[in-house]
């Protein structure tokens, strides 16, 4: 099953804010890379409670934007 243009649209924005963080946290100036990579992970974990959160109220146009249960666009 292929997605609609709008999820696909939707996907390319939600993955672009995961590579706009990564960009932001991997330019820095680190001395430690277990810092880095335990800053990276939390923000990245941040990123994903807030999508969801955003996302939970809008059920029915989540099931019209990707053609599927909220759940296993959730999950």
């Amino acid at each position: 099953m292929t997605l609609p243009r709008a999820g696909v649209l939707l996907a390319a924005v939600v993955l672009a804010l995961y590579a706009i963080t990564a960009a932001v946290v991997l330019t820095a100036p680190y001395g430690d890379p277990f810092n880095v990579i335990a800053r990276l992970t939390a923000l990245w974990g941040f990123l994903a409670l807030a999508i969801a959160a955003i996302l939970t109220p809008l059920l029915r146009e989540i099931m019209m934007v990707f053609g599927r249960p909220f759940l296993a666009v959730h999950h």
